[in-house]
């Protein structure tokens, strides 16, 4: 009897499994061409961080150079990298001016 529940728990994680990403839940976003999507988004930010005198980099984690994080306050890091605005030595990312400041 316990083989047959530890086969139906597979079998219902599996299913579930495929559900998730064939309905589309798990792929990544490619843009809606009517709003611009994440990757709009992305360019857009990048640029504004090009603009403020930054360089859009690859970090270690979710919180990139943000003034949050470098200012020590509380804040989850995702363990992910992460693109994100680099704003060189002192300085820090906003994230709600979306410029570089002084830390």
């Amino acid at each position: 009897m316990k083989k047959y529940l530890y086969l139906l728990m597979f079998l219902f994680c599996l299913a579930a499994t495929f559900s998730f990403y064939a309905c589309g839940e798990g792929g990544t976003d490619t843009g809606n061409p009517t709003t611009g999507g994440e990757d709009a988004d992305t360019a857009d930010e990048e640029q504004t961080c090009v603009d403020a005198g930054g360089e859009w980099i690859e970090f270690s984690d979710g919180c990139v150079d943000s003034c949050e994080s470098q200012r020590g306050e509380d804040v989850p890091c995702t363990a992910a990298l992460t693109m994100g605005c680099e704003c060189g030595e002192d300085r820090c990312w906003n994230d709600e001016t979306l410029e570089c400041e002084d830390l």
